[in-house]
């Protein structure tokens, strides 16, 4: 899949060299994804900025799971990506036995809330992602979408969202995204990391970006709520964000953390990658709010971080829960290369070449954790993570890229700035193609795109070999926000993979589109 990607990049941007195969999700023979109902919803994306993600309503993000393939693309619309899947993994004791609930290539928990543990049935319309865009050139679309938003999300605990005097919406970031999960479902608990009995937690996920130039336009935020639904007492608990990053070719990948920012990342082997050449990206999560100790006090940073290589995954909850601990999947205790013991592998400081430092490069994972902390029941835990993409002219000046940029989103949500980063206003800064929809899609398209001034714009839709199947001028628009349907754009056409591109005065945006018969 990535070969025929590459291709397609190769049209539209910039000549590269093939990549390296797609490996398969795991080394284990797990199932990439368990039997989808219509109630999982995995066809989201956000792409408000220059990060393209996959969203879904069951934990996991950054996974491609309808197409089993990598699910972070940078630049966005390209089939460049940086990570293959991510996901929440929870971890706690319940009568001095660990129970854990994972999402990775399959998911432990199910849409939908569970109040008073009592899991909503399956078939429900509203257990999907909501998504909300800041600025709609239509405002029937506008309210049609904050209508189905205020009916079916905000009952269930999403935030409140209001139109502003200036017709847009009171949402966080420029696109804005919320799903609900649980894991009572007794059934769902077949991973191999995971497997126990369920913890009876509900899980309200936000997720929203800006579209903005600087670190926030290289940036995606989730924030998790996180409610004991049941009776248990959960002790010893502890939050797993999970990564498999596949930056560009996944077989010369290393990773690291930086235990003074929370921060886990992946970057380059060498100079040399088979999706970004010379110049690789390096992909970091950072835990912006860790969950509260109530034992300690305050807040919680990240306690922990492992790395490990595809075929090393951890097999049950035993060796998941010895994870979020710093331990090794068999509960032994890590040591750095002066035989001292400590919770966080590889923290060395890459850019300097000084420290412990993750020298074999190969397909990598790694987990982020927090903990201890306890969850009694009715309680609450609300934490904040950043997804970030700094890249440099080099893999290392990459690494140090992505550190400043994290210095800079740490600091305006430590000071309660994130709001600045909103976006201007329409009309103003540069050309963005905000929305494609339905997607996939079979017949008619609609585009929703803001342009900077007035002038023609013109849209193609491009296959995986390059080749243009379909091309049209917009005419001549005024600048701002726009809808356009493309009448039978999906028509016709072989099913699969396909790039939408945008043009307006010598600049080009693109998406990517998926054609169903």
């Amino acid at each position: 899949m990535k070969l025929a990607l590459a291709l397609a990049l190769c049209a539209l941007l910039a000549p590269s060299p093939a990549p390296a195969a797609t490996p398969a999700p795991a080394a284990t023979g797990r199932p990439p994804r368990p039997a989808a109902t219509s109630d999982i919803d995995l066809i989201q994306t956000i792409d408000a900025n220059n990060l393209e993600m996959s969203l879904t309503n069951v934990g996991s993000f950054a996974f491609e799971s309808t197409l089993l393939g990598p699910g972070l693309f940078y630049p966005g619309g390209t089939p460049s990506s940086v990570m293959f899947a991510a996901g929440l993994w929870l971890g706690a004791l319940v009568g001095g036995a660990p129970r854990v609930t994972v999402a990775e290539y399959a998911f432990e928990y199910q849409p939908g809330a569970a109040v008073g543990a009592m899991p909503e049935p399956p078939g429900s319309p509203w257990l999907h992602v909501f998504k909300l865009y800041r600025v709609y050139a239509d405002p029937g679309a506008r309210d049609f979408a904050l209508a189905d938003y205020n009916q079916y999300a905000v009952p269930r605990g999403a935030p409140s969202v209001n139109v502003l005097p200036d017709g847009s919406l009171s949402i966080r970031g420029d696109q804005m995204c919320w799903s609900v999960c649980n894991d009572l479902d007794a059934s769902a608990h077949n991973s191999y990391p995971g497997a126990t009995n369920p913890l009876q937690v509900e899980v309200q996920q936000t997720t929203w970006a800006y579209n903005r130039p600087g670190p926030a336009g290289n940036s995606i935020f989730i924030e998790f709520k996180i409610v004991n639904r049941g009776p248990i007492l959960l002790t010893d608990m502890h939050l797993g964000l999970w990564a498999d990053p596949d930056l560009g070719g996944f077989s010369d990948d290393l990773v690291g953390c930086d235990p003074t920012r929370s921060l886990g990342y992946c970057y380059n082997a060498t100079n040399a990658d088979a999706e970004y050449d010379e110049m690789p990206p390096a992909v970091g999560i950072d835990l912006l709010q860790g969950p509260f100790s109530s034992a300690l006090g305050h807040r919680l940073p990240m306690t922990a971080f492992i790395g490990f290589t595809n075929g090393t995954d951890p097999g049950s909850a035993n060796e998941s829960f010895n994870l979020m601990h710093g331990k090794d999947r068999f509960g032994n205790a890590i040591l750095d290369p002066s035989s001292n013991i400590t919770t966080f592998m590889v923290p060395g400081d890459p850019v300097a070449s000084v420290g412990w430092l993750d020298a074999s490069a190969a397909d990598k994972r790694f987990l982020l954790s927090s903990g201890p902390f306890t969850m009694s029941g009715g309680s609450n835990q609300t934490i904040v993570l950043a997804i970030l993409v700094g890249q440099g002219n080099d893999r290392l000046a990459s690494v140090a890229r992505l550190r400043a940029d994290d210095d800079v989103v740490q600091t305006a949500f430590d000071t309660g700035t994130l709001a600045l980063l909103d976006a201007p206003a329409p009309g103003a800064g540069r050309l963005s193609l905000d929305r494609v929809f339905p997607n996939p899609v079979r017949d008619d398209l609609k585009l929703t795109f803001v342009l900077p001034a007035a002038g023609e714009a013109t849209v193609e839709l491009v296959d995986l070999a390059g080749r243009r199947v379909l091309a049209r001028s917009l005419g001549e628009l005024a600048a701002g926000p726009h809808d356009v349907a493309l009448d039978g754009a999906g028509r016709a056409r072989s099913p699969g993979v396909y790039f939408l591109r945008l043009t307006h005065a010598n600049a080009t945006v693109t998406k990517r589109v998926v054609l169903s018969h």
